[in-house]
């Protein structure tokens, strides 16, 4: 696979999830073929913010909420993957800027910038402030991509998408949000 992935590359879903998005692709891309119509598929890469769902609460949240407990994140793998992390207050900007304009296609969203899962986990650590804490490495899951990294020039270009909030930042925000809603366990220094 190459990294960054561009709007171009083939689709070929590793899980059910993925399927889903790819086949959902497939039924508007063939609608418009149809029938004729502008459409934007805006393809979102690792979004993490306040209010994410439980059901689907990706690593950055579930790393966070792990972490204000006192208990160490969970890596899946030897944690050198690498995904694209994106605030979702990035992903709101890229969504008003898709419908403001005329373009139709497919645009990624993302940072466009590589982390590891690893190094995703130490940051957490260090900004909930329980550095004593090391990571718990378990057996990869079937169907995880090792890289995940989206090349936003397209939305650059035609949306002008430019995410503005880096991945230190999301985090503070993001522990800040979680600290008003549970209060911090005692853990040590």
């Amino acid at each position: 696979m190459r990294v960054p992935i561009p709007e171009t590359h083939p689709l070929s879903p590793k899980s059910p999830y993925a399927t889903s998005k790819a086949a959902a692709e497939l039924y508007i891309k063939t609608y418009t073929n149809l029938y004729g119509f502008r459409y934007v598929i805006l393809r979102l890469f690792n979004v993490y913010g306040p209010r994410q769902s439980r059901s689907y609460s990706g690593v950055v949240a579930e790393f966070v909420r792990r972490a204000l407990r006192g208990e160490p994140p969970v890596i899946y793998g030897d944690g050198e993957q690498t995904r694209d992390f994106v605030y979702v207050s990035d992903v709101v900007k890229a969504m008003v800027a898709a419908l403001k304009t005329k373009v139709s296609g497919v645009y990624n969203v993302g940072s466009g910038t590589p982390t590891r899962i690893v190094d995703l986990a130490y940051a957490v650590l260090r900004v909930v402030g329980v550095g004593n804490l090391r990571p718990e490495f378990r057996e990869a899951r079937p169907g995880d991509v090792k890289h995940s990294v989206a090349d936003i020039s397209k939305a650059a270009r035609e949306l002008g998408f430019r995410p503005t909030v880096d991945l230190g930042t999301g985090l503070r925000l993001l522990v800040d949000f979680y600290r008003k809603l549970e209060p911090r366990p005692s853990v040590g220094p």
